[in-house]
């Protein structure tokens, strides 16, 4: 059984790559629409 300090530091880490995973997929959209507007 994991203690619940391990296990809320693991969902914040979990909910942190996540923020960050958002972020860079709008970034890539963001210049496929840049390139997509080039066209």
């Amino acid at each position: 059984m994991l203690d619940p300090r391990e296990l809320s530091s693991k969902r914040s880490t979990i909910q942190h790559v996540a923020k960050r995973n958002a972020q860079q997929i709008e970034r890539t959209l963001a210049k496929i629409k840049m390139f997509l507007l080039q066209l």
